[in-house]
């Protein structure tokens, strides 16, 4: 969803930001409503849909700074002539709000209703100012990033963990990000569409703690989630071995799928070893079956139940081979 551009109050038409099923769907994933949120799925949501928040603020031509004769300590206010303006900011999509949320019901649901795990998940947060001038809204809101953008590359790249926060200028937002990496993240208030007049600089948004969940990660992976060498970094930084070894399983496996597509980079070359359409992988070279996919008889079974990571490429290569 595009920022929409700022307009004077009589020429904001709330009805056309969201339809009802899709407010009613973000609401329900956000409360963890399974139920609910099937029920809006079924009726015809998107499963695709994002949060929308309407700042509205009164914007005044200037500002003047105002010393109390008692007690030592100024107060800004507006000056001039003032107008109160409106913009919609895109906010989190519901498979980020189940992932934030930690509903791993939600998002299997989602994702078997369309949801795209390799969609950019990315909101906005404005926050409130004691006085709005017209300098200050058209360097944030109208030219600017806003406050706060919060992005992750994907699905996989949210659950675990990996966000990148940048300020109004687009330069990193070093207290946001500090918090992003001791797993606290900020994220807006509750609701599918919401309204907020002249809020207070912390009334825009709330904070939760973020963890890796392992039954999230393997069930994005089952739905082919992209691996990123971002993800993996963040699950090395978490010393989480299990997250790195099922990572890298499902990255060397996507990259091996990748060379034997249609249109694939990899050329039928006898002399090109199967290492080099792979991803180190750590010692045990395990992947598990989640992320195998449904392909029948292409790799052996492990005592542990897990498929060798070598053993399915060299089959994926005497495959190809043989076609």
């Amino acid at each position: 969803m595009a920022l929409q551009p700022p307009s004077e109050p009589q020429q904001f038409d709330f009805n056309s930001l969201m339809s009802s099923l899709d407010e009613y769907l973000l609401r329900a994933v956000e409360q963890g409503d399974i139920t609910a949120a099937r029920e809006a799925l079924t009726a015809g949501a998107d499963p695709n849909c994002r949060k929308t928040i309407v700042l509205g603020c009164t914007v005044f031509d200037e500002s003047r700074v105002v010393k109390s004769w008692f007690k030592d300590k100024s107060t800004e206010k507006g000056k001039g002539g003032r107008v109160l303006r409106y913009r919609a900011v895109p906010g989190e999509s519901a498979l980020g709000l189940a992932i934030l949320g930690d509903c791993v019901e939600a998002v299997d649901l989602l994702l078997k209703c369309g949801a795209d795990p390799n969609a950019m998940i990315e909101w906005h947060i404005v926050r409130g100012r004691d006085v709005w001038t017209k300098d200050l809204w058209q360097s944030v809101v109208e030219e600017g990033q806003l406050d706060l953008t919060m992005t992750a590359a994907n699905a996989l790249d949210l659950a675990v963990g990996r966000i990148e926060a940048t300020d109004a200028t687009g330069g990193r937002a070093a207290v946001a990000q500090l918090l992003v990496n001791k797993g606290e993240v900020w994220i807006n208030q509750e609701g599918g569409l919401i309204q907020l007049v002249d809020p207070s600089a912390n009334d825009t948004f709330r904070s939760l703690r973020i963890e890796t969940n392992r039954d999230t990660v393997d069930i994005l992976l089952d739905f082919g989630a992209r691996v990123s060498e971002q993800a993996i970094e963040a699950a090395v930084k978490a010393d989480n071995y299990g997250l790195i070894e099922a990572l890298q399983a499902a990255s060397a496996a996507q990259q091996a799928r990748a060379a034997f597509s249609v249109g694939g980079s990899f050329s039928k070359d006898p002399d090109t070893p199967v290492s080099s359409i792979m991803s180190p992988v750590t010692s045990s070279g395990t992947l598990n079956s989640r992320s195998s996919g449904s392909r029948s008889g292409s790799a052996t079974e492990g005592s542990s139940g897990k498929r060798t990571v070598v053993r399915f490429a060299e089959q994926l290569v005497e495959e190809f081979y043989l076609d």
